[in-house]
C-alpha cells in the first residue's frame, strides 16, 4: 500500500512539473503580415547622361569651313566672279543658325531646340550692340558730318563682340544643352526573396 501510495506520488509530482515547465515557456509570436510582403525594388541607377555635344561641335565646325572658304574666295576673286563666294557665306550662315537646332530635335528635344536658335540669334546681337556702344564712346561712327571733329570709330569692337557673341551660342550648345536623358537597363532579371514562408521568384522584364 505505501508503495503504491509512493508511485502515486510520484507520477502527480512529474505531471505538475511537466505543467509548470509548459506554462513558463512563452506563448508563440504570430507572424507578421508585412513579413510576407516582399521588400520593394529599388529603382536601379540610370547611369550619367549622355553627351552628343560632339555632333553640334561638327555642325558648327562645318559652318564655318565653308565661311573661310567663302572668305578665301572674296579675296582671291574680282568682285563680279564671287558668287561662289556668297553662296558658301549663305551657307555658313544657314548652318550656324540651323544646324544645332536640327541636331536638338532629331534627339526629341524641341524645345531645347527653339533656345538653341534663340541664344544663336540673341548672343551675337548682344555682343554686337555691345561692341557697336564701345567703338563709338568718344568716337564719330554715323551721320553726314563730324561737328566735333571726333575720330574716326574703329570696327574691331563690333567684329570682337559679334564673334564672341556666337563662340558663346556655340559653348553653351555643346556643353550645357546638348545631354539626352541615360537609357534604363533592360533585359530580364530574377532575383530570390526571401520571406516569411520561404522563398519568393521575382522577375523584371
Amino acid at each position: 500500500m505505501r508503495r503504491a501510495c509512493h508511485l502515486t506520488f510520484v507520477v502527480s509530482a512529474a505531471a505538475a512539473l511537466t505543467l509548470a515547465a509548459q506554462a513558463a515557456e512563452p506563448p508563440p509570436i504570430a507572424a507578421s503580415p508585412s513579413a510576407n510582403v516582399p521588400p520593394t525594388a529599388t529603382r536601379a541607377d540610370p547611369g550619367p547622361e549622355i553627351w552628343y555635344g560632339h555632333q553640334t561641335l561638327i555642325a558648327d565646325g562645318l559652318s564655318f569651313a565653308a565661311g573661310g572658304i567663302a572668305l578665301v574666295l572674296a579675296i582671291e576673286n574680282p568682285p563680279h566672279q564671287r558668287d561662289p563666294a556668297g553662296a558658301l557665306t549663305a551657307l555658313m550662315f544657314t548652318g550656324y543658325l540651323l544646324g544645332a537646332p536640327m541636331i536638338h530635335g532629331i534627339h526629341g528635344h524641341g524645345l531645347r531646340a527653339l533656345g538653341s536658335l534663340g541664344i544663336r540669334l540673341g548672343l551675337p546681337t548682344a555682343g554686337l550692340l555691345v561692341g557697336a556702344l564701345i567703338a563709338c564712346t568718344g568716337h564719330y561712327c554715323v551721320g553726314n558730318s563730324n561737328e566735333l571733329n571726333l575720330p574716326e570709330a574703329s570696327p574691331v569692337p563690333i567684329y570682337l563682340g559679334l564673334g564672341l557673341g556666337g563662340l558663346g551660342a556655340i559653348a553653351i550648345d555643346a556643353f550645357h544643352s546638348a545631354y539626352d536623358e541615360p537609357e534604363s537597363p533592360s533585359g530580364a532579371r530574377f532575383l530570390l526573396i526571401p520571406t516569411g514562408q520561404g522563398l519568393a521568384l521575382a522577375g523584371r522584364f
